[in-house]
């Protein structure tokens, strides 16, 4: 467009005055001008002034058509059509206010669950140039996936690789300040490779590399652990008992380059023999467990990168065993935390609900729009006759819709922070035990892509909830609506009750789940595990520790049983082998753990058939076991399993140890749920004989004081001259209240899911059924002038509502099984619930019929003989 154009559509757009008088002086001066052409001719000055008047048009039609060539058409009636909607609103301000409350309801949900899938799956790392970032890994030719060990990391360094720059880091566990901490061991090119310069202080340098005992905080841990003391930086803080010097703390948003976990602190790589317990990290034993990640040079491409890398991962293993040399290597970019598989199928699963809440406001509100467009039939008629199209009568309308979808848009983003920071409060105040020391929350900002995603659900929503009842407002009889009647089409209430069934199937689909939740978390409350656990603590130590804190709790008071598990009950999931045991020679996968003698009777597990293990047994790790009550019948069922045999296959990944080959089984124990993933699975279980020396081993004690008060004595009792002997220490109730948390936090999502639903539905009713009663005034008061009692006149307006009530209820009970059938693959619940199916059924059964029935009852003040005289 030529710029002196676009300053002459600027100038009559944003001044219009001015350019409608200059319009007027310019058609005036061409017709003065043909007026004296036509004078000169021989015509009298009024014909000539006729003529020319003809020749450039008359009146509003000849500026109209200028106006038209000017382009801006479309602005100028979108301006008009906004002044009149506006004045409109200012004429009907309940039903604006009530339509922008109704969506910013529905919006403010989506807004703050969409803000939550923002910071954890597509905010970028906040590093710089994140997406040439990647973190890699090797499959061996077993499939299974490992790690680097040192050596390794040193030589892909100092390769002539496709990558710019290589860092090493481990994640691990400790103990700060005598609290549960989660830190990372970083490399010197850590933070260089981050980019991201601390809030406080400084990050390591090379010379720090060293072995140095330095730590940078994160700026979470500075806040909640230290106050945000302003002096942090040179503090010495004891971390798993050793004092550590602070160097700096990062910036909120910094959570360095890993995206499943948010630690609280970073330490030299040289250090984690002060950290960790097990082989160091730099020593002759090699162990493979650092994580690496690489940025690639610029110009290199993914794949060429990854060709190399399996070439040089090929050659590193060459001297390695067959199955344990490379088979593939994988590049997982850390610029993005898009789930794949079933993690992206069980987000999808939670973020259904949101819309659907969205989906039924609109749904509300496209019935208010209808019930609107009832009462402006004449108007709309008579523009229509006037010779207005119907195009340009559904963009005025949608023009209505999207001014208050902006409105609702702001507000539902206030709400939006609302919610999100009443949630933040919810899990800080209800989150069981210790577990707050656990849990990271990253922070939950909105950035440019929370504000698009807000501004393309008001655009959706104003579309749903605009174009609908603006296309079934001007499909009008011209005649009819002029006089204020509604046609056939207008007066159908097909769409109103479409929408209505569809509102109560969201209600029964959300408060149905939500039952199924509830119920889920108290049936994992009322869950027999089998096992006593109320008064266990559950302690994890240091190896270099191990003697002398058994020494320690051998002769500490409140302490009555003391025993030792290869893995602590419902912490983790257990290791399994494929086992033969029957007759028929048939290979069954068997959970197996290594346990001292003392932790059946520690956990008050009765031995239903056969004996314990000696402590002779323990000691020289005896080829014999215990089996679950459930294991003994999965193997030998209706059989005898004391005195049968065992032959395991070895395993390759058998953490603490691998199973015997063959072994006897000496013992039926009661069924306990071990396995904080499966219960079903966690009652299968083979326990080995060790004892309290086992490597790696996690000590369980029986306290009788408070298990709070017993925790943080043995903590103080174990560390006072051994600091750092302790790497972990938890109630065993922790541990089963971890398991029922999630259940109930999923039935507070839904219920409140379904509360707003349902206000949605008791609303949307309300107003069809009060639409439904207007319209059907003359029927009515013909019926009654007939004879019909009240009960029979209400439940003809009522009966209808409810019959749509049951179609719905029907539809959101067929969605449930789907969705919890779904579920039930990631969670443990059951898809078919009846107590939870039926209370979900009642409760939107009566909103229903409390909705119909008070507007219903509105028939008793209509007077036949009024009725039968109208018109």
């Amino acid at each position: 467009m030529p710029w002196n154009d676009f300053l002459l559509r600027s100038r009559a757009l944003f001044f219009r005055k001015s350019a409608e008088r200059d319009l007027e002086e310019e058609l005036a001066f061409h017709v003065d001008m043909q007026t004296r052409k036509n004078i000169e001719t021989g015509l009298t000055p009024a014909e000539a002034r006729r003529r020319a008047r003809i020749q450039f048009g008359v009146g509003d039609s000849a500026k109209e058509e200028c106006r038209d060539a000017r382009g801006i058409r479309f602005i100028e009636d979108v301006v008009q059509d906004v002044r009149y909607a506006l004045r409109g609103f200012g004429r009907a301000p309940l039903f604006a206010l009530g339509v922008i409350g109704t969506i910013s309801l529905g919006l403010g949900w989506n807004t703050a669950a969409f803000t939550i899938f923002n910071a954890y799956v597509l905010r970028p790392l906040a590093v710089h140039d994140p997406g040439s970032l990647y973190e890699l890994g090797w499959v061996d030719r077993t499939g299974h996936d490992r790690q680097f060990n040192w050596d390794q990391y040193r030589n892909l360094q100092s390769s002539n690789s496709p990558f710019v720059q290589v860092s090493a880091f481990m994640p691990y566990s400790a103990r700060m300040e005598g609290r549960p901490t989660r830190g990372l061991l970083v490399d010197a090119g850590y933070f260089p490779m981050t980019g991201v310069p601390p809030l406080i202080g400084r990050t390591p340098l090379p010379e720090d590399s060293g072995g140095q005992p330095v730590v940078v905080l994160s700026y979470g841990a500075w806040q909640t652990r230290f106050a945000a003391d302003p002096h942090i930086v040179g503090r010495r803080i004891l971390l798993q008992g050793h004092l550590f010097e602070v160097l700096g703390v990062m910036p909120e948003t910094f959570s360095g380059l890993n995206r499943h976990f948010r630690f609280d602190l970073w330490t030299p790589l040289a250090t984690s023999g002060m950290l960790t317990d097990g082989p160091g990290l730099l020593g002759p034993s090699h162990p493979e467990d650092l994580n690496v990640a690489v940025r690639l040079r610029d110009g290199v491409d993914v794949r060429q990168a990854q060709s190399e890398l399996a070439t040089w991962m090929s050659n590193m293993t060459a001297s390695l065993p067959l199955k344990q040399r490379a088979s593939t290597v994988r590049m997982a970019s850390l610029a993005t935390n898009m789930p794949r598989g079933q993690k992206l199928i069980s987000i999808t699963l939670i973020l259904i609900p949101f819309a659907a809440v969205l989906l039924s406001a609109c749904a509300n509100v496209i019935n208010m729009m209808l019930a609107r467009a009832l009462s402006r039939q004449r108007e709309i008629g008579v523009r229509l006759s006037l010779g207005a199209t119907r195009p340009r009568l559904i963009r005025q309308l949608f023009v209505e819709a999207s001014l208050l979808a902006m409105p609702a848009a702001i507000v539902s983003y206030i709400l939006a922070r609302a919610v999100i920071s009443l949630c933040l409060r919810v899990i800080a105040a209800t989150l069981p035990g210790n577990l707050a020391d656990y849990v990271r929350i990253d922070p939950l900002a909105a950035d440019i892509r929370v504000f698009v995603f807000l501004l393309i659900a008001a655009v959706i929503s104003a579309v749903l909830f605009g174009l609908l009842p603006a296309m079934q407002a001007t499909r009008m009889d011209i005649v009819q609506a002029t006089r204020g009647e509604l046609n056939a089409a207008f007066r159908s209430s097909r769409l109103r009750n479409g929408l209505m069934v569809a509102q109560i199937a969201v209600s029964a689909t959300l408060l149905i789940i939500c039952g199924v939740f509830i119920r889920g978390a108290n049936r994992m409350q009322r869950l027999e595990t089998g096992m006593r656990t109320r008064d266990v603590i559950s302690i994890e130590v240091q190896e270099t520790s191990r003697a002398r804190a058994l020494s320690k709790l051998a002769d500490a008071p409140g302490l009555s049983l003391i025993a030792s598990a290869a893995h602590a009950p419902l912490d983790s999931r257990l290791p399994a082998a494929m086992a033969v045991g029957n007759e028929h020679g048939q290979s069954v996968r068997l959970p197996y753990t290594f346990t001292s003698p003392a932790y059946l009777p520690l956990f008050g597990v009765p031995l239903l058939q056969g004996r314990n293990f000696t402590d002779q047994e323990a000691r020289s790790r005896a080829a014999v076991v215990i089996v679950s009550q459930s294991a003994a019948r999965k193997i030998w069922p209706g059989g005898n399993a004391v005195g049968q045999s065992l032959r395991f296959t070895p395993v390759e990944d058998g953490a603490l140890g691998q199973p015997h080959g063959a072994v006897q089984v000496i013992g039926v124990a009661r069924d306990t749920v071990v396995d904080d993933v499966d219960a079903d699975e966690g009652r299968t279980v083979v326990y080995f004989p060790a004892d309290l020396q086992l490597s790696g081993s996690v000590l369980l004690a029986r306290v009788q004081d408070r298990p709070e008060i017993a925790e943080r004595k043995i903590a103080a009792l174990l560390e006072a001259d051994d600091p750092g002997a302790v790497e972990r220490i938890d109630t065993m109730q922790t541990f089963v209240d971890a398991r029922d948390y999630p259940y109930r936090t999923m039935s507070w999502v839904s219920a409140a899911l379904g509360g707003i639903a349902l206000l949605f539905t008791l609303s949307g009713i309300y107003g069809v059924v009060t639409w439904a009663v207007e319209q059907r005034t003359k029927e009515i008061g013909v019926r009654v002038a007939m004879g019909a009692s009240l009960c029979a006149v209400v439940g003809l307006v009522a009966g209808e509502c409810l019959r749509l009530s049951t179609l719905g209820i029907a539809i959101g009970a067929a969605f449930e099984l789907i969705i919890a059938g779904i579920l039930s693959t990631q969670v443990t619940i059951k898809p078919f619930d009846p107590v939870a199916c039926l209370g979900g059924i009642l409760i939107v059964l009566s909103v229903c019929t409390t909705a119909a029935l008070l507007p219903a009852r509105r028939v008793a003040s209509i007077n036949p003989n009024a009725t039968l005289r109208y018109d």
